[in-house]
């Protein structure tokens, strides 16, 4: 293991709730080192683009916006009796492309029947998520958020939500 690799690591394991930070110049066998030491940690997102690593904390607010759009699909899935798988936030990763991304919800829709009653998927060989979700739940974004481009040179699509006054309603559009 590398010494910078235990610096992205260190600097990873210290990040406070809803924090990002991005480093530049990493490379690919960099970026699959520090997923194997973070695992499967709980509140942690981490992508992956052509050298640029991005690490975010989450935070129990924007574990809300995801909760409430994984259970929208399952309403959608149960009232329509559409074929929906839900894959949460798994991990995509294509080493050819030199992508990888962490969506906060992703299902299969037209493409579920080729996934079958799978659990394990391997990015490599299986079709891309029908729709990737990213939740925006900052009050306050500068600029319009650039939507990740998944391994697959897809798009995924954003939710930008806000509290539009206390309490529990919120304004949220498609970015």
């Amino acid at each position: 293991m590398s010494t910078q690799i235990a610096n992205y690591y260190e600097i990873v394991s210290q990040l406070p709730q809803d924090a990002s930070v991005t480093f530049r110049d990493v490379s690919w066998e960099e970026y699959e080192e520090l997923l194997e030491q973070v695992g499967e940690a709980p509140g942690l997102r981490i992508s992956y683009d052509n050298g640029s690593l991005q690490v975010m904390t989450i935070s129990s607010e924007h574990e809300k916006y995801a909760f409430f759009i994984n259970s929208l699909i399952a309403g959608i899935r149960l009232r329509l009796r559409m074929n929906i798988l839900a894959f949460g936030s798994a991990t995509m990763r294509k080493r050819k492309r030199k992508k990888g991304n962490e969506p906060d919800a992703c299902f299969y829709v037209q493409t579920a029947s080729l996934i079958g009653n799978r659990i394990q998927l391997d990015f490599e060989t299986d079709p891309p998520p029908d729709i990737a979700v990213e939740i925006d739940d900052h009050s306050v974004t500068p600029e319009p958020v650039e939507k990740p481009v998944l391994p697959h040179g897809r798009r995924a699509c954003s939710a930008r939500c806000r509290p539009t006054s206390p309490g529990p309603s919120s304004d949220c559009r498609t970015a």
